[in-house]
Parts: structure tokens; sequence; C-alpha cells
């Protein structure tokens, strides 16, 4: 396991204790269950970004975009403008890793955050790109 991963399933398992033997027992289920492939490339604006290939349909698919991700991020946030101090945020999804960078400047140390991934493959890849702390 690397070192990555080692450290934000710690961090998970202080937060909610119990979850890495939920991981760890359902991994390999969720994995076949899903069967998609998730690779992080390089977007041509230099930005990672990650490329989804469903088996069942032989699609590929780039979450973000593959020649500008930053885009939607910016007008994203524009459109949302602040972000008031005490507002809980929800984020459903962290294939475009960019929207969680953007959050981190714009949000204040005492903000909640909740993340939710729907998409265990994803999910688990992002264990090793993403430092959750």
């Amino acid at each position: 396991m690397s070192g990555r991963k080692s450290e934000n399933l710690a961090l998970l398992e202080k937060r909610y204790p119990g979850i890495t033997a939920i991981i760890e027992e359902k991994k390999e289920q969720l994995l076949k269950k899903e069967n998609i492939q998730v690779i992080t490339e390089q977007a041509f604006t230099g930005e990672r970004i990650l490329k989804v290939y469903l088996e069942k349909e032989k699609r590929t698919l780039y979450l973000g975009g593959k020649r500008n991700p930053c885009m939607p991020v910016v007008n994203q946030f524009n459109l949302l403008g602040k972000i008031e101090q005490s507002a809980p945020v929800f984020v459903i999804g962290m294939g475009n890793e960019l929207y969680l960078e953007e959050l981190e400047k714009r949000v204040h140390n005492d903000t909640m955050i909740c993340l939710y991934e729907p998409c265990f493959s994803i999910f688990y890849h992002q264990l090793e790109e993403i430092d959750f702390a």
C-alpha cells in the first residue's frame, strides 16, 4: 500500500473508526462490480485529470475534460460567489480534484466539507492521488 493511501486510510479511520476494515472487506467486490479502470493523466494544460474506461460500454470519459479542466472550476466558483464562514459545503464526486483545490483556497479553517464519491473505483484511486488532510 502506498504512503499516501496509508495516510488517507489512517485519517479516515481516526474520524470513522472501523471504516478501513469495511473498505478492505468490500474492495474487491465493489471494484469487480463497477468494472471500470481509473487512470490519472495530464490535461493539455498540465493539470492532473482522471480518465475512466467503462468496460461494459467500451467508452472512455475524461472527468473535468481533457482540454481545459480549470475553466468549469472557475465558472462554477464565480457562480457560487463567496462561501460564508460557517456554511457547510457538500461535494458530490471527487473526479476533478481541481474543484477541491479551489474549494480549499476559498473556505475558512472551520468550514465543514462533506465529500461524497458515489463511485468506489474513483474513491479508491483517489486515496493514492489526493491528500485528504
